[in-house]
């Protein structure tokens, strides 16, 4: 599949997720004071950064940031408690929320959609050897609106496509 699997558990692993899923909002509060070294109610890249380190993953500032872009509702570079709620809420061990964090990561410019050119990326960086007409050909085969990107329905009939 993607050989920067590591954006699917940047986070936590799934037995970690399944862990976190009977917590209560005060219990979530503890871990997002966890993260929160300065106390101003925002979770910023080098506090993530200090954090994540502290549990074993020593994370780059780049990956830091994609996963506060694709959480952060208000786009102000920080995480508040709502955006990390969001983080650790809902179903933490489904394959949607691997897929759409694997979306996320491949949308380098946010778009909601995962052009040409960041596919071209995304193939470069894994040394994959497909031209630009393979990556067409990729394209058309699942692009269902035809507007020549992926949005996220898009991407998952394309990862969870069995033969």
């Amino acid at each position: 599949m993607l050989e920067n699997t590591k954006q699917h558990r940047l986070l936590f692993g799934c037995e970690e997720r399944k862990a976190m899923e009977g917590l209560e909002k005060e219990d979530l509060k503890g871990i997002f004071r966890t993260f929160d070294l300065n106390g101003d109610g925002f979770i910023s890249v080098s506090e993530f950064k200090a954090v994540m380190k502290r549990f074993g993953k020593d994370l780059e500032d780049d990956e830091i940031e994609c996963i506060i872009r694709n959480f952060d509702d208000d786009c102000n570079g920080l995480v508040c408690f709502d955006e990390f709620q969001k983080i650790l809420g809902g179903s933490f061990c489904s394959e949607d929320l691997d897929l759409e964090l694997a979306f996320h990561a491949i949308d380098i410019d946010g778009s909601g959609a995962i052009s040409m050119t960041e596919i071209k990326s995304l193939v470069a960086k894994n040394n994959q050897h497909l031209n630009e007409d393979d990556i067409t050909d990729l394209l058309e085969g699942i692009d269902a609106n035809g507007d020549k990107e992926l949005d996220f329905e898009e991407f998952k009939e394309l990862m969870t496509f069995r033969i």
